[in-house]
């Protein structure tokens, strides 16, 4: 299989970002939440930063090789052993023109080594003789590293991934007649994703707010240079292609892909029992977890050492204080090192002072787990007909995801990556969900009897209900000071999601480590609970076709759903709950136009687009049948009464104004 994609403009418009930075009272640090306004920043025309992209197009093609054998061995009449294996090549993508970069060299001399370092001499002379606190940094012995370009080497950017060796094995055993065991073990290689970078074909103007780390801002107002009118004096920088070499993109911050790719690789793995109970209840829990390892993650390559860091903590001066720029008159005003004659001392004791900052951002040491208990509880009732089916199936997920996928201080290479909660892990989810043909009408309990009339009305009706609950995700911890006793408070609400009192928390000193995670593991936001409800009534046109005629409603109790609270200590809502909920009660109906013959599934929407609170859908569904679900949440798997044809059954999902049909399970073992 071979696959291609093309590039995209980006933000060719330009965008421009406000916050409260140049109208807070001091302009190192933040007090509080009240300190400075997004919008007075705004009103004053003083960006915090911005950026315009002149990008260029690009062509990738890549081929995907893929193989595998399974089988199936019935080791005794009541064990089968599923073993199979599967081995895929992705191979890397090839860019039709060679627009893309491959890599970073850090070993090569940089062409503008000679001229920078000779103006780095001279102005270490100068500074220094004025006898200041801190001496100017001593110059390197040559100034190394570049972009690299695909061309004269390999044209594909990453190195094949060769071992994308995935056994598979499972094995369902009838334990008695009535319990079953069923466990397996998998490995699986997700679809790699990275694009890597095209600086030099498509580029990026940054607009600078200050040419003093912030200390005052660069422009005088609404007009003049690195004005609102005027933000970009020095014009915008043009695509050089790879004619500029290792001097692409020098002064500024570059990322690169590395030329090591390894596929990320999950283990997935289960163990389970399932059971059929006095009553007719069926009962199933099982063990289900997965880890993946060798998943990408950033690292910048490019800042000052610990060992000067700390010497910052201590005294700002010694990285803010503002020394010449030996960079000035020589990069183009366009980059950040050449927009201003001074400049941070901080800039020139990088490893490689040439770029601000070099992120790679293909190194494979993110990894993630996840682990659940999982109970599923069915039971049918009235298995008389006359009484209608109601099936309900209650499912209880108890689980934890973790992460290891960043450092909390990126440049810091003694620092192990965080290991935490995910965003998105919720412990506990609950879902009942009913399924009921009503005992009214033709053969049926009630008003069977009655006039044909209100046969018509009452017959082959059938509703179905969901109820859902969810745990809140892991709540974000703010990137501030606390120095109170405790985050939680004795009563949690709305506007005190946790202790958000404004007198516990601070702005982080410049040149801090941050020692706290992204969320928090014990305070969570808020958990969901929705009931969506369907009613739905069959009308046979023949043995063939049929038309179903259907009314539906989404969190039917109007429950109120909020995203977590405001973690951003200097806001005004710093702490609260937003005021909007996520989730309004809707509405709705359809009509579904269904053919039983076997063949392939076809769907046309007509009418309201999805999200509308009401509309119709016609449908033709091959091989469904009408016991269906509402909402997003639930399935149903049931043999089809298809005449001539052999046993099957088919999962149909309904959600929205979509329909799912995916292939049926494997039987079960334990009828």
């Amino acid at each position: 299989m071979r696959e291609s994609v093309r590039g995209i403009i980006g933000r060719a418009n330009g965008l421009f970002k406000f916050d409260n930075g140049w109208t807070q009272q001091y302009a190192d640090r933040n007090r509080n939440r009240f300190d400075g306004s997004g919008v007075a920043s705004l009103l004053l025309g003083f960006p915090v930063s911005g950026y315009i992209n002149y990008n260029d197009t690009y062509y990738r093609t890549w081929p995907y090789l893929a193989g595998y054998v399974q089988d199936d061995w019935r080791i005794r009449s009541n064990m089968t052993l599923n073993v199979g294996i599967r081995y895929d090549v992705q191979i890397p993508f090839v860019e039709r023109w060679n627009r893309v970069n491959s890599g970073f060299d850090f070993n090569s001399v940089n062409p503008l080594s000679p001229q920078v370092l000779a103006a780095w001499t001279l102005a270490k002379q100068q500074y220094d003789a004025t006898k200041p606190k801190y001496p100017f940094p001593d110059p390197p012995t040559e100034l190394k590293g570049g972009k690299l370009f695909v061309g004269n080497g390999p044209r594909r950017v990453y190195n094949t991934d060769w071992t994308d060796v995935q056994p598979r094995i499972g094995l369902a055993w009838a334990i008695s007649k009535r319990t079953v065991l069923r466990t397996g073990f998998g490995i699986y290689y997700r679809t790699a994703t990275q694009s890597n970078y095209t600086d030099g074909f498509s580029q990026q103007t940054n607009y600078s707010p200050s040419f003093d780390g912030n200390i005052t801002v660069a422009n005088a107002g609404f007009t003049g240079p690195n004005s609102l009118q005027n933000p970009y004096p020095a014009g915008l920088v043009q695509p050089t292609g790879q004619s500029a070499g290792l001097l692409t993109n020098a002064g500024l911050a570059v990322s690169f892909d590395g030329h090591q790719r390894p596929i990320p690789r999950t283990y997935q793995y289960s163990f389970g029992l399932q059971r059929w109970l006095r009553g007719g209840i069926k009962a199933d829990i099982s063990y289900v977890g997965s880890q993946t390892v060798h998943d990408a993650m950033a690292e910048n390559m490019d800042y000052v050492s610990l060992a000067d860091f700390q010497v910052a903590h201590k005294d700002n001066s010694y990285l803010n204080r503002k020394v010449p720029n030996p960079f000035y008159g020589i990069l183009s005003p366009t980059a950040d090192f050449g927009k201003s004659p001074t400049f941070n001392a901080e800039s020139l004791l990088y490893p490689y002072p040439l770029f601000n900052g070099i992120n790679i951002q293909t190194q494979p040491w993110s990894r993630y787990r996840y682990d659940a208990l999982q109970v599923r509880v069915e039971r049918r009732f009235f298995g008389d007909r006359r009484a209608g089916g109601l099936l309900v199936v209650t499912s209880y997920t108890f689980g934890k995801t973790f992460e290891a996928n960043h450092r909390l201080n990126s440049w810091n290479l003694t620092e192990k990556p965080v290991h935490e909660l995910s965003n998105y892990d919720k412990p506990q989810n609950l879902a009942i969900s009913g399924l009921w043909d009503l005992p009214f009408g033709k053969r049926r309990a009630f008003l069977a009897n009655s006039t044909r009339m209100v046969r018509a009305v009452v017959s082959d009706w059938n509703t179905n209900m969901i109820f859902t609950y969810n745990a809140g995700y892991p709540t974000g911890w703010p990137n501030a000071v606390f120095g109170c006793e405790s985050y939680f408070v004795a009563n949690q609400t709305h506007n005190q999601w946790f202790n958000n009192d404004t007198s516990c928390w601070k702005g982080r000193a410049s040149y801090t480590l941050r020692d706290s995670g992204d969320r928090f593991a014990w305070i969570r936001n808020p958990g969901r609970s929705t009931v969506n409800l369907t009613l739905a009534r069959t009308f046979r046109l023949s043995e063939r076709y049929a038309v179903q005629l259907r009314g539906e409603s989404f969190n039917t109790t109007n429950t109120p759903m909020f995203a977590g609270p405001n973690t951003t200590y200097t806001d005004p809502r710093f702490g609260r709950l937003p005021i909007a909920q996520q989730k309004l009660p809707t509405t709705g109906a359809g009509v579904d136009a269904v053919d039983f013959l076997e063949g392939a599934s076809h769907e046309q929407h007509v009418g309201p687009q999805q999200g509308s609170t009401t509309g119709f859908t016609a449908r033709m569904n091959a091989l469904m049948n009408f016991p269906s679900t509402s909402g997003a949440m639930a399935s149903t798997s049931m043999p089809l009464p298809v005449r001539n044809s052999r046993a099957s059954s088919i999962r149909y999902t309904r959600v929205g104004s979509m329909s799912i049909c995916s292939k049926p399970a494997a039987p079960s073992l334990a009828r």
